[in-house]
């Protein structure tokens, strides 16, 4: 975890002991980044990053720079750059400020 990084922990933060994290993110409390069957199956998280109260990021999952992903969701795929995730499993809702149809 990169230290530029602010981690608001004031409960709960589960990190999985080999997932990376970039450069000014913000990991709100209750926030799980963890692993899916083996230590090896980590998530990597880029720069720019907000994660909201009591998100879940399962599994060997990339998400992109500038990402903001919303309370309560659950991310099992990757996520590119730019975009903002809400749902469980999350989907993208927005991508370079643009609104995306879910249909």
């Amino acid at each position: 975890m990169d230290r530029d990084c602010i981690y608001l922990i004031l409960f709960f933060l589960r990190v999985a002991t080999k997932a990376r994290v970039g450069k000014n993110c913000l990991i709100t409390p209750e926030v799980v980044i963890g692993t899916k069957h083996t230590f090896d199956n980590v998530p990597t998280i880029g720069d720019n990053v907000e994660i909201a109260l009591r998100a879940k990021i399962i599994g060997k999952v990339f998400i992109g720079n500038n990402v903001v992903i919303a309370p309560n969701l659950v991310v099992v795929k990757d996520i590119p750059d730019n975009c903002v995730v809400s749902g469980i499993p999350a989907k993208i809702i927005k991508k370079d400020g643009i609104k995306v149809n879910s249909n």
